[in-house]
């Protein structure tokens, strides 16, 4: 920052120093209208990192941003205007290099012919970021509920832009370039895309993405199939298993790439999906989790969309039946135009379809009748087909031959009920007997045409008497009487008025209703249909009627599939938050009632997973639902929210002991052992409780709450019941701020690597050196210790490993090229979220070619208890490591299962000697006699052995008597930058005094 002549803080007036007292716990600033700081409070190098010697009589405005210089400037004119104070939010680089959001409150003070402002600065950044974590989580939730109710009440012609609105909603969210989805053709091997949003400047990909042969990407189409979903962050990172998959997708242009399968009938049948071709994608496992449950919802849509496609079908034999049916007829518009025409018409009038498609129905008929027919045709117009509309004229064919017909016009309505085109049916009566047999003849072929129809199909007179039933009616009708129930009153008069409104009126009308029959619940839909007799008036009404019983399941089945977990038929998170936010909305604190939410976790559930089974694990969620439903109270909501999680809402307790009973009630409901597989099982559950104090508590906050209180019951001990209290809303806001300081120095590279060296006991020559973690916060060298159990329990130990690898590898590189003589070895510590990590062994083969280092100049360190958390999962993975020639060691070997046999599962070559065994020699004969077990047990193995901890000299002459070769400790060296690191290598001589490093 730049600096004018410096001011002292001791020149200020007196009058300000009484403000600078009572404004001590802030903040605190004081500047003149020019913003050169006159005065800064030693909380201001906490927030800002900028030493006191540097803020005095620098000029503010330099660390601010200069888009919110209008705003500055106005809040001080709004000052010299005479306001006592203003507040404005503002932005400040501060000495990490990084960009905080601050709340800035000034006051104006006069003294003299001079002007001050006393400014109190509050950082908001991690605030601002938590929203934004949490609004990201509501908006997806928002988002797919939005495409679910869209989805829910879509029309089959919609289908289609339907599903490219949803997948522009869904990418959109995601910030994906591209949202597809793919069918596959298993029995040709091909998949093709048939839906497909992307950005304005992204060239679509659906015109060429037919018939594409699987066999391009043959894992990513075996995991699909196998019902998995594909989430690649980065392409190019793949290992070699993926190098056919990923050739292909770079050769796309592809960055990231996310896909889930679409299931139907426990076949995978496509995959939607969604990538990006400029920037590597930002998804969460929020979003993950979330759009992974909700790839089922794209299953049920293009199920409906096949069965819209079989209808579209139908309707073209129904045109193929009308153009071929045996009775002349003719599909003409309002205007009197003709649309389309059977081949029967065809050959009564001699002309082909393709003459007289388009010409009006008067060219047919004789000049003398044409004046008479035009009348008739709007008269059926006008009455939009409710009065019955016949005319006998007189018509002309191809060879000038003239036949007397009757025309009959019936409407073809639109959804709206309106007339958009009409069927008119021609009859020849140029002979009566001939008329006569062509009409008996049409009536039998009528009967046959709706007899075959699958809907139901009847006709009856004004008195309701049935004078004609199809074969699908009478199958109704007969499923109705074997129930020996009888028919409803509310039916029987629904159907009465229905009919009775329809004579009345001489309109089509519509009854939608529910029957009882013998295979149970049918939901039906009637057209009442008038037909005209010869004079015009009604002489019957024909029934015809849809069966919606399956449309009606489906959308019941959505609608609660889109509420309610699958497994335990509970209700699900979306529907939690909905009881929840309708509870907070009703509670009053006046009325004394409480709102709680009650948040479950079982103890040790993955044991039962690892050792039984997902099956097993399964069923015990499915049990435990039933236990906690069970012993409830009534009013009270449980919901499974994922995983082993449940949540219980209370609303209408007294006091908080009410509360805490429900929940010893709801834990000792699971005391009892549950039979799964076969065993009796004893499971237990550690409870979070948080209470609803003042009714403006969010949803999300208050299971957060409960969240971190289920936490601190299972640091107690597990099966507990923990209440979330100013103490613990402390700790997490402590843990929160830590973290978000964790992930700032990640992103600010503020980590770095010390190297502390592995020697040979015999002649002290270094052979290598363990990479160890350190964070330079500003002010201190922190130790991994102090925050590596926060980084594993928020899963930041993932990416920050990763960084840790690549650093030494790339460091090991450069040791190998200033001493290529010499086999340094790197030795890098793996934690036990990095071994469940499924691109581990990729990490590790990417950083190794990253920084051209041979694979036998890393070996990886990894501890007992990881490794036995999943024996068989772990000897899958070390085999695998092997196989890119690293070496792997046992770390704080015997301080573990202590178990010898799981030595010969794993490919490993070192044993690390855990510290307090080395700390008790020579004097300690148990721990001298540990040792020289371990040592025995290596070289019979064929293993090298390493111990960590030697301090003294007597320890590293014992220790090499015991048969011990290499070793490490402050009696070497203290771990070290790599520049320090590297004068210890060059030192000719290997002396144990003063080379401890830092």
């Amino acid at each position: 920052m730049r600096s004018s002549s410096k001011p002292a803080s001791s020149d200020l007036p007196h009058e300000l120093w009484g403000l600078v007292v009572a404004c001590s716990p802030e903040v605190t600033i004081i500047t003149d209208r020019d913003l050169l700081c006159h005065f800064a409070s030693d909380s201001v190098t906490e927030m800002t990192g900028y030493p006191l010697g540097e803020l005095i009589g620098s000029d503010l405005s330099e660390i601010l941003h200069e888009d919110d210089g209008t705003r500055i400037e106005e809040a001080l004119v709004a000052l010299t205007g005479g306001a006592t104070q203003v507040e404005l939010d503002a932005r400040a680089l501060f000495m990490d290099g990084a960009w905080h959001d601050l709340n800035i409150r000034a006051r104006g003070v006069h003294h003299g012919d001079s002007e001050w402002l006393v400014v109190t600065v509050r950082d908001v950044t991690s605030d601002r970021r938590n929203e934004a974590a949490l609004f990201r989580k509501v908006e997806l939730e928002r988002t797919l509920e939005l495409v679910q109710r869209r989805f829910i009440h879509i029309a089959p012609d919609d289908i289609d832009l339907t599903l490219t609105w949803a997948l522009r909603e869904i990418a959109m969210f995601l910030g994906a370039d591209r949202g597809y989805l793919l069918g596959y053709d298993l029995e040709a091997g091909t998949e093709s895309m048939t839906n497909e949003w992307c950005r304005p400047d992204v060239e679509p990909d659906l015109p060429r993405y037919q018939n594409i042969e699987l066999s391009r990407t043959p894992i990513l189409t075996d995991r699909c199939l196998a019902g998995e979903t594909i989430a690649v962050l980065d392409i190019a990172a793949l290992d070699g298993t993926w190098s056919v998959d990923r050739d292909h997708l770079l050769e796309e242009g592809l960055i990231s790439l996310l896909e889930f399968p679409i299931i139907l009938g426990g076949e995978t049948v496509g995959s939607v999906g969604f990538d990006w071709t400029r920037d590597v994608a930002t998804w969460t496992n929020d979003d993950l989790t979330g759009l992974g449950m909700f790839a089922s919802t794209f299953a049920q849509v293009l199920a409906r969309k096949d069965s819209a496609i079989r209808m579209a079908q139908t309707v073209d034999e129904l045109r193929m039946g009308f153009e071929g049916s045996p009775v002349p007829l003719a599909l003409v518009d309002l205007g009197g135009v003709l649309r389309r025409v059977s081949e029967e018409l065809s050959h009564l009038v001699g002309f082909s379809p393709d003459e007289l498609i388009g010409r009006s129905v008067l060219d047919v008929v004789v000049d003398d009748d044409r004046a008479r027919t035009e009348t008739w045709g709007l008269n059926v117009i006008a009455s939009d087909g409710h009065d019955r509309t016949v005319l006998e004229a007189e018509l002309r064919t191809c060879h000038d031959r003239r036949i007397w017909a009757q025309l009959t016009a019936r409407p073809i309505r639109n959804q709206r009920g309106e007339a958009a085109n009409y069927v008119v049916k021609y009859e020849d009566i140029t002979l009566q007997r001939e008329a006569e047999a062509a009409l008996d003849a049409s009536e039998n072929r009528f009967a046959n045409l709706v007899n075959n129809l699958p809907d139901p199909v009847m006709r009856v007179d004004p008195d309701g008497e049935i004078l004609f039933t199809n074969q699908a009616a009478q199958l109704v009708r007969s499923d109705i009487e074997e129930t020996g129930a009888d028919v409803p009153t509310r039916y029987s008069d629904l159907i009465r008025r229905t009919r009775v409104r329809a004579f009345e009126t001489g309109e089509t009308q519509t009854a939608s209703y529910e029957i009882e029959t013998s295979a149970g619940q049918r939901y039906l839909e009637t057209r009442f249909v008038p037909e005209p007799g010869p004079d015009g008036q009604i002489r019957s009404l024909l029934l015809v009627s849809s069966d919606l019983t399956e449309r009606r399941r489906g959308e019941a089945e959505l609608a609660y599939r889109a509420t309610h977990d699958s497994l335990t038929d509970l209700p699900n998170r979306p529907a939690f938050l909905a009881h929840l936010q309708g509870a907070l909305a009703r509670f009053r604190p006046s009325a004394h009632e409480l709102v709680a939410v009650l948040f479950f976790d079982l103890d040790r559930f993955k044991v039962v997973n690892d050792s039984l089974g997902h099956g097993a694990g399964d069923e015990l969620l499915v049990a435990i639902g039933h236990r906690l439903r069970d012993a409830m109270r009534p009013g009270d909501v449980i919901a499974r929210l994922g995983g082993d999680e449940f949540t219980v809402l209370i609303a209408g307790a007294t006091d908080a002991a009410q509360v805490l009973f429900a929940a010893e009630r709801l834990q000792g409901s699971l005391a009892t052992p549950i039979e799964v597989a076969g065993r009796p099982l004893v499971v237990s559950c550690s409870i979070g409780v948080a209470l609803a104090s003042t009714g403006t508590e969010r949803p999300a906050e208050l299971m957060q709450r409960a969240d971190a209180a289920m936490y601190q019951a299972k640091e107690r001990g597990r099966n507990r019941i923990a209440v979330f209290d100013d103490a613990l809303a402390a700790a997490v806001n402590e843990r929160l701020d830590l973290d978000q300081r964790l992930r700032q120095a990640l992103e600010a590279g503020q980590f770095v690597v010390h190297y502390q060296p592995e020697v040979e006991l015999r002649t002290g020559r270094v052979l290598g050196a363990e990479a160890l973690l350190r964070w330079d916060d500003g002010h201190d060298l922190v130790s991994a210790a102090e925050f590596i159990d926060l980084v594993e329990e928020t899963g930041l130990i993932v990416p920050i490993g990763t960084w840790v690898l690549n650093e030494a590898c790339r460091q090991a590189a450069a040791w190998m090229n200033r001493w290529p003589e010499r086999e340094l070895l790197v030795r890098v510590n793996l934690s036990a979220r990095q071994l469940d990590e499924p691109d581990l062994v990729a990490k590790v083969s990417a950083a190794l070619a990253g920084a051209s280092l041979p694979a036998s100049r890393l070996c990886l360190e990894i501890t007992e208890t990881a490794l036995m958390a999943n024996a068989e999962a772990s000897r899958e993975l070390l085999i695998a490591l092997a196989d890119l020639g690293v070496t792997l060691a046992v770390d704080d070997f015997g301080t573990g299962y202590s178990s010898l046999s799981y030595l010969k599962l794993f490919p490993v070559s070192v044993l690390k000697i855990d510290r307090s065994f080395v700390d008790g020699i020579p004097g300690d004969a148990e721990d001298t006699a540990i040792v020289t077990t371990i040592v025995r047990l290596a070289e019979s193995l064929g293993m090298d052995v390493t111990a960590e901890g030697i301090e003294t000299e007597e320890q590293a002459e014992t220790l090499t008597k015991l048969g011990c070769e290499r070793g490490q400790g402050f009696h070497y060296a203290r771990p070290m930058a790599a520049d320090r690191f590297a004068s210890y290598v060059d030192d000719d001589a290997y002396p144990t005094g003063d080379r401890r490093g830092d």
